[in-house]
């Protein structure tokens, strides 16, 4: 039964309907639905009905509230973040906040069209290429949670078309140090000043182990087997923050033999260096098998910059060439095992793909001696051919004229 009630407002008389619209099923309490500021006593009738319609019908009648992107974008990131590793959804998050909030947080959902996102598309691309297609990929899942909510009835990312990155061609030589190039590298570190460096670099060139899984390693992960073999055991890396994650898949979970005197002395020398070093600070590093190979003067762990910052020194100090980055080192650890003719399957196990593609697709580079080699080969496959073929067309004929 619908209430209909007259009141005063500024001189003068409307109406307000009120109607009973059940228990509600998650709080118990009764549901009432109104109206207010009708003018005429008839279109408080006419509302009344219609309220009690949808009141017997169970419809919705009240006008929802406006949802933005930022607000279904929150509640979506909230769900998502619990099946991601802590780094994984840090980083997302960081690049949705500074990127795509901006652009369209504000917006009402159920008003953002595929024109708008097209925008958004080309200014992503235009301003950090790198993530364009996660932040899209992030926006189509924010689309997908209101179309599940029926805010909306159609992704306007669908139709959006996605800028295509400009494929840069580099020379394969520039993907990875040499043998020689390698060589160099560590003549140019000061062992005496520099043995954390350069136990650091052995590690990564010798073992092709990436940063964070170098800086993660404690002493308890290396096994030493006489004075010319170690073997580095990988079961978990730093991640920003400094967090100690484990390995991103099972493949990354390893065991890499070093057969190498010169990295084995480094390391035991490396050892009693770092405990003389830290008894300044009041850090027994010996305490425990389980203290990390590379600290701090606190005795934690180092921070993700530093190995970086050395590598630059190191190159421009010693003017060397090609210049690399970090993970290069690693390409260069894989690529001159291929180079060495490691079987594949060994080397991604070694690397700790989850594939072989992956090795091959990233690190089978040919260099410039390869390439020079092949031309070699068939060269004289073709020249010998040749003189083969001459041979026998010179020699006396056996057939019957």
């Amino acid at each position: 039964m619908a209430s209909i009630k007259p009141y005063q407002s500024k001189g003068q008389t409307l109406y307000r309907v009120q109607v009973y619209a059940g228990i509600d099923p998650l709080t118990g309490k009764k549901r009432y639905r109104s109206r207010q500021g009708l003018k005429t006593k008839q279109e408080a009738n006419l509302i009344a009905k219609r309220l009690e319609y949808a009141a017997s019908e169970g419809q919705s009648i009240k006008k929802p509230e406006p949802v933005t992107f930022k607000s279904l974008s929150d509640e979506y990131f909230e769900a998502y973040k619990v099946t991601v590793r802590v780094s994984t959804s840090d980083n997302l998050k960081a690049s949705v906040d500074k990127h795509l909030i901006p652009a369209i947080g504000d917006y009402r959902v159920n008003a953002i069209t595929t024109a708008t996102m097209q925008k958004v598309a080309n200014q992503l691309f235009k301003d950090i290429p790198s993530v364009t297609d996660r932040l899209l990929q992030y926006a189509h899942s924010v689309f997908k949670l209101a179309m599940h909510k029926r805010i909306i009835t159609e992704d306007p990312t669908t139709w959006v078309k996605r800028p295509k990155r400009e494929t840069i061609h580099k020379d394969d030589n520039m993907l990875y140090w040499d043998r020689d190039q390698i060589a160099k590298f560590f003549s140019c570190i000061n062992r005496e000043k520099q043995l954390d460096q350069y136990v650091f670099f052995k590690l990564l060139f010798l073992a092709g182990l990436r940063r964070g899984e170098a800086l993660a390693l404690n002493w308890s992960d290396l096994t030493f087997e006489g004075d010319s073999k170690v073997s580095v055991t990988v079961n978990k890396t730093v991640a920003k923050k400094l967090a100690i994650n484990p390995p991103k898949t099972p493949a990354g979970y390893r065991t890499i033999p070093i057969y190498d005197k010169d990295t084995v002395n480094a390391l035991h020398a490396w050892r009693v260096k770092q405990q003389e070093k830290m008894q300044y600070y009041n850090v027994n590093t010996m305490v425990s098998n389980d203290f990390p190979i590379f600290c701090n003067h606190k005795g934690t762990t180092l921070n993700l910059r530093t190995p970086r910052v050395w590598l630059l020194k190191l190159m421009d100090d010693n003017h060397l060439e090609p210049r690399i980055t970090l993970h290069k080192a690693r390409h260069s650890f894989i690529s001159n095992l291929l180079l060495a003719g490691v079987p594949v399957p060994t080397v991604q196990k070694l690397a700790g793909h989850d594939s072989p593609d992956i090795t091959l697709a990233v690190y089978a580079h040919v260099n410039a001696k390869q390439r020079e080699n092949a031309a070699k080969k068939l060269s004289e496959y073709l020249v010998t051919d040749d003189k083969a073929d001459s041979g026998k067309d010179s020699g006396p004929s056996n057939s019957k004229r």
